[in-house]
C-alpha cells in the first residue's frame, strides 16, 4: 500500500511539474498588504517567500485533493474523515482568499489529483 501512495504522489506531482515547465504562468496579485497586525505581517511574509509563479495547477489543492481521495477510501471513522475534509477545504479556501491562486488553478490541482488516482489504481490492477 505504501508503494501505491508513493506512486500516486509521484505521478501526480510529475504531471504537475511538467505543466510548470511547459506552460509557465504568473498569478496576478493586485492588492498590496498594508498594516501591522499579525495576520497582515504573516501574509506579507508568505507573499515574500512564495513567488507568484507556476500557479497552475495548484500544488496546495493537489495535495489536499490527494489526501481527500485517500481518506475517502480508508477505514478511518467518519468523524475523522469529516474533520480532515473540513481542514483541507479550509486550506483550499485560504489559497483563494490570500490571492495565491485563482479558481482555475484549484480546478487544475483537483484534476491532477484525480488523474494521478486513476492512473495509480489502473497500475495497481495491472501489477
Amino acid at each position: 500500500m505504501r508503494f501505491l501512495a508513493v506512486l500516486y504522489y509521484t505521478l501526480s506531482s510529475l504531471a504537475s511539474f511538467m505543466i510548470f515547465i511547459l506552460f509557465q504562468n504568473e498569478v496576478p496579485r493586485l492588492t498590496q498588504v498594508s498594516g501591522n497586525s499579525l495576520a497582515e505581517r504573516l501574509l506579507r511574509f508568505t507573499r515574500k517567500m512564495d513567488n507568484p509563479y507556476n500557479g497552475f495547477p495548484s500544488i496546495h489543492v493537489l495535495a489536499c485533493s490527494m489526501t481527500i481521495l485517500a481518506v475517502q477510501s480508508s477505514t478511518l471513522p467518519d468523524a475523522c474523515k469529516v474533520f480532515i475534509w473540513v481542514s483541507l477545504l479550509m486550506i483550499i479556501a485560504a489559497t483563494l482568499t490570500t490571492k495565491q491562486h485563482v479558481v482555475l488553478d484549484l480546478a487544475g490541482g483537483s484534476f491532477m489529483a484525480i488523474l494521478g488516482w486513476c492512473l495509480t489504481m489502473n497500475l495497481n490492477v495491472a501489477l
